[in-house]
Formats: structure tokens, sequence, C-alpha cells
């Protein structure tokens, strides 16, 4: 007690602010960040500078991904109620609406063709299925999807054809193993057959955010199996097993 008496308590004037950036993505040629702040979207030069406001809304925006050929943004946003996808042109500022749901829809990614947005949401199961939706807009098609389970952190590879993603396991968790609900990263075809799931981790924790190598023989992901978060890689290719 007699140390804590002795601490000098902080003041106003110790704080220093740091703001919550969050959802970085880089442009097609590396040389643009978005990310949101403050619930909404600017945008930075990759080696520093003033970053630039993309939209301003009351409501949050969220997971921005820029467009294959880096005209385009497609965003998450809560202005009609739950969450739905938008894409701003970077050209001339015109926005339009993509999906109509009063569930979620949370921006996972583009097709590497640009014709395509994927999204999870929970719109016709318990749980987080994966939905594509056309870039000229309609109905989204179910890509994965099953009762109680959660897909999500979906990447297409290069080509298009398989599709790297997280199934089911905590999204946040202490360090270290979580042996009873790991986040296991997997591989499908695109469009996906059960007898074609291949899973590619084998660690009992979180291994998440894969991102494929752009051969499309490898992907990135973060793992805290080292008793933190960092970036590791796992080898992965048609007919070949992948590495533990």
């Amino acid at each position: 007690m007699d140390d804590l008496n002795a601490m000098t308590p902080l003041s106003e004037g110790d704080v220093t602010p740091q703001p919550y950036l969050r959802s970085p993505c880089l442009s097609p040629r590396g040389h643009r960040i978005a990310f949101s702040y403050a619930g909404d979207i600017w945008v930075v030069p990759r080696k520093g500078g003033e970053a630039r406001l993309l939209t301003s809304h009351p409501e949050y925006d969220d997971c921005p991904r820029f467009s294959p050929d880096g005209r385009s943004l497609a965003f998450t946003s809560y202005r009609t109620g739950n969450g739905d996808l938008y894409v701003l042109s970077l050209a001339n500022g015109t926005l339009r609406r993509l999906t109509y749901h009063d569930g979620e829809n949370l921006l996972e990614a583009w097709s590497p063709d640009g014709q395509w947005l994927y999204f999870n949401s929970g719109q016709e199961m318990i749980g987080s299925e994966i939905y594509k939706v056309s870039l000229a807009g309609g109905t989204p098609i179910r890509v994965l999807g099953d009762p109680y389970e959660a897909y999500y952190h979906v990447a297409l590879s290069p080509d298009g054809r398989r599709m790297a993603f997280n199934n089911n396991g905590d999204r946040w968790w202490r360090r270290g193993p979580n042996p009873n609900a790991p986040s296991d990263i997997w591989v499908a075809d695109e469009p996906s057959r059960p007898r074609n799931f291949r899973k590619v981790t084998d660690y009992a924790g979180r291994n998440l955010w894969p991102l494929w190598d752009a051969a499309g023989e490898g992907l990135y992901f973060v793992s805290d199996r080292g008793g933190r978060r960092t970036c590791g890689t796992n080898p992965y290719a048609p007919g070949r097993r992948p590495a533990k």
C-alpha cells in the first residue's frame, strides 16, 4: 500500500492521444493505403503524407477494399442500419449500394477479375456464411455455408479458382493455444465442392487472415503459435500436402 500511495497520478497532459486506425487495405499498385478512422474511410500515400477523406457519414463505414484495377473502393457501411456493401468510384465520387438485406454484410474481398465482391453474413442460417454479389448488382449468391458454422476472412487465389478462409474458432482469444476452439485456415475450390475442402493449418490456436502469394502457391497468415501474433507462411499447391 505504501508503494501505491507513493505513485503519482497521471494528469491529462501526461497522456498522448493515439488515433485508432482500422482495416488497412493496400492499393493494387501498392502506392496507397485505405483505412477506417472515426467511422469514415480515408486514403493516404504508402510512403506517408496527408490522409484524404473519402467518405463522411454519421454512421460507421468500415472494411475498405480496392478493386483490382484500383479505380473503385468497396466498403461496408452501417448507414442503412445493419451493414450493407457500397462501391465508390475514385474517379468521380459516385457511390452505389450493392446489398439490400437487414442482416450485417461484412465485405471480405474482390474477385481477381473485379466482377464480384465476397462478404460474410448470416442471411440464411445461424452462423456466418460467405456470399458473393455481382459488381453490377443483383441477388447475392451463397458460396459457403453450413448451420452453426462460421466462415470468414476470405481470400481469392490470383486465378480466382480457389478460396482460402477461416472456419469456426474464436476470432478473439488470449495468447497461446486454444484447443477447444482453434481458428483454422481452409482452402476450397470456387465454385466450392465439399470433396475439395482442405485444411492447411493444424495449430490449436489462432490462424487468421490468410493471404495468397503472387504465384498462388503459398499463403501468408497471422498466428499466435509463438506466444504473440506474428505473420507466417504455409506452402500450398494443388495435389501437394500442405506443410505442417
